[in-house]
């Protein structure tokens, strides 16, 4: 596993060359302010500062605010008591923080990735450990995005684990995350509707993903479909 110092190199040229971050279009307030004592509240310093450091990478944040919300519902209804719901949201909100150590040509390609590239890609939820385990607060959180790209058949990586190996929260986080990914638009191709989204995501289940993740998560996406497709157009004009 990448440890931080091997990322640092990475990232500090990224970072020098790259455009001035602007504010995201993220309402991080429900996820920095502890509802009981007995949960400690994340710094809002933190949650923004990984937020700025990925849109000055170019990877959008504006929509993660909503996936948060429909991660912590999803584990709302499957029983996850509040520490694991909070633990879903931020990792709802922090899981791509690791591609800030994925090199520029490979992050913005116009294109398909090749193997090599994707292999590189694909150590993202890793880099992304090796930063969010510094912050006690963001551990939990962290290890699931460690894990959120795993898959069902023990397909996905980057531990190769399968069914219940896979921590519940987890589960939920790859369903936020297929789902972002499969209705965000690319270089190469337009992002697909919210139904069509759906669809996919009943396809993988099973294989790809928990079915009763995806049972809980479809109806809060398509009780917002429209909502979420305008909301989608603007974050991507944005973003252009």
């Amino acid at each position: 596993m990448p440890e931080i110092d091997n990322i640092a190199p990475v990232v500090a040229p990224s970072l020098v060359r790259g455009p001035a971050a602007e504010t995201p279009d993220l309402d991080v307030r429900p996820y920095l302010e502890a509802p009981d004592p007995g949960r400690a509240a994340v710094s809002s310093p933190i949650v923004l500062g990984l937020s700025h450091l990925l849109e000055s990478r170019g990877v959008p944040t504006g929509r993660n605010a909503r996936l948060a919300r429909w991660g912590a519902r999803v584990a709302i209804e499957l029983g996850l008591d509040e520490t694991d719901q909070r633990h879903v949201e931020l990792a709802c909100l922090l899981r791509d923080v690791g591609k800030v150590a994925v090199p520029g040509e490979i992050l913005h390609k116009p294109g398909p990735l090749g193997a090599e590239e994707q292999r590189v890609m694909s150590l993202h939820p890793e880099y992304g450990w090796a930063v969010l385990r510094l912050f006690p607060e963001l551990r939990g959180a962290g290890l699931l995005a460690l894990h959120h790209h795993e898959r069902m058949d023990g397909s996905g990586y980057p531990g190769g684990l399968r069914g219940n190996e896979i921590a519940l929260g987890a589960r939920i986080v790859a369903v936020v995350d297929a789902f972002d990914a499969i209705v965000s638009e690319r270089s190469y191709r337009g992002g697909l509707g919210p139904e069509q989204a759906a669809a996919r995501l009943i396809t993988g289940s099973g294989t790809h993903f928990d079915p009763d993740v995806v049972r809980h998560f479809l109806p809060l996406v398509l009780e917002d479909a429209v909502e979420f497709t305008a909301f989608r157009a603007r974050a991507e004009a944005r973003a252009r």
